[in-house]
């Protein structure tokens, strides 16, 4: 009855003193939040979209990409509202994605959606496996090509090479709240998304290079099951693009700054 008394007097706790069981404190700022973001924004599926759009053409290239922001806002702004319960402004946090969906939804969701949450992340993860390994070959074939000769690297072998170190790194503790890291990873971010504009628009400036059709590649010279397949590729590609959504709960979770 004292504590009840006690607690009466105090008045209601705050936001930022409701917690569930599985909350952890949280060891973020402003800085390593901008950090995150600006890694999952501008991730490496930015450097595949002058080919998602040369695939599609000037008539589907540039809606796709105003689709796909536009699902990413819808589905960012949505999570926002859901990491407190029973509102956006107060009640207890939810960490982590499945946090959100056991409040809102109820545990009976969350075996689905944790089904599609990892398999949504185990396509992520072979997708940077991939664009990771092209990129290695992309170096040992232009080393080549400076050197004089040619060569075919084999893509498994820098496939094996980039999962052993992901394994080796994901065996950090406390990775996530390495600030270090976030800023290089945020610097690296721009770097290659810079240079990546930079030669775009130095291709683009040629007079002697095509600036693309509004079908994009056309069916009559890679022939109509050639077509569809970069079709789907280019739509995997510029959705591997915009996977911000995935990983903003976990950027609040790991944030002090009130703005979070």
């Amino acid at each position: 009855m004292d504590e009840e008394k006690s607690a009466a007097i105090a008045g209601p706790k705050s936001k930022e003193d409701i917690d569930d069981e599985y909350d952890h404190p949280r060891k973020g700022n402003t800085i390593t939040a901008a950090a995150h973001i600006i890694t999952a924004v501008i991730g490496a599926g930015v450097l595949a979209l002058p080919y998602s759009v040369a695939n599609f053409g000037w008539g589907g290239g540039p809606p796709m990409i105003l689709m796909f922001g536009a699902v990413s806002l819808y589905s960012s702004m949505l999570l926002a509202d859901l990491y407190r319960y029973p509102g956006p402004d107060e009640g207890k946090r939810n960490p982590t994605y499945m946090h959100c969906v056991r409040s809102f939804l109820g545990p009976h969701q969350v075996w689905f959606c944790g089904l599609i949450q990892y398999l949504v992340l185990v396509i992520i993860g072979v997708g940077y496996n991939v664009v990771a390994s092209i990129s290695m070959a992309a170096i040992r074939r232009s080393d080549c090509f400076h050197g004089g000769y040619s060569c075919k690297p084999d893509l498994w072998q820098y496939c094996i090479i980039f999962g052993a170190c992901q394994i080796v790194f994901s065996q950090i503790p406390n990775l996530s709240q390495a600030t270090a890291l976030s800023v290089v990873a945020a610097i690296m971010s721009l770097t290659y998304a810079t240079i990546g504009l930079g030669l775009s628009i130095g291709k683009a400036t040629e007079h002697t290079h095509s600036h693309g059709t509004a079908g994009g590649v056309s069916i009559a010279s890679e022939g109509p099951a050639a077509k569809a397949y970069l079709i789907f590729a280019s739509l995997g590609q510029t959705a591997f693009a915009f996977i911000y959504s995935f990983v903003l709960i976990e950027i609040q979770g790991h944030s002090e700054s009130a703005a979070f």
